[in-house]
């Protein structure tokens, strides 16, 4: 079956509304003022990245934006983009080495404190997307663990 922008664009969303959102740091971007579209459509390219969905925010300014062909972030120093077809690894950060693993079963971390995923392309890049914490992070993972069931 081939995924057009439409098929995805309705996935997500529905994906989206399974997790509640939006929340108080969590938007769907044809939710967001006319201004906020403008600024935000200024930071990015739209032909790569496709229709805007959603978009994660924190307190810190930093946000991740899912579109129908890109993911979209800011770390307030740079954004960024990485195709949906090349998600190759989807973990939080606490994961990225087995010492960090072992730490984290040793001192039983708590999962709702986490606010970023790392992601690893199939050139293996790494990239952090950032979340609010608890809820929201676990939509953006959540989430785009289905978009790369799509390409895999």
């Amino acid at each position: 079956m081939i995924k057009t922008e439409e098929y995805i664009f309705n996935r997500i969303v529905w994906k989206a509304k399974k997790f509640m959102l939006p929340t108080n740091s969590s938007f769907f971007f044809n939710e967001l003022s006319t201004e906020k579209q403008k600024t935000l459509l200024n930071q990015i390219d739209r032909n790569q990245c496709g229709q805007p969905i959603v978009i994660f925010t924190k307190p810190n300014e930093k946000w991740t934006l899912i579109s129908t062909k890109q993911i979209v972030c800011s770390d307030n120093e740079r954004i960024f983009a990485i195709d949906l077809k090349q998600i190759k690894v989807l973990q939080p950060t606490v994961f990225k080495t087995n010492n960090q693993l072992k730490e984290f079963k040793e001192q039983n971390f708590d999962k709702r404190e986490w606010d970023k995923l790392l992601l690893i392309d199939r050139n293996n890049r790494e990239f952090i997307l950032q979340a609010d914490k608890g809820k929201d992070l676990f939509a953006l993972w959540n989430i785009l663990l289905m978009t790369k069931r799509f390409f895999d």
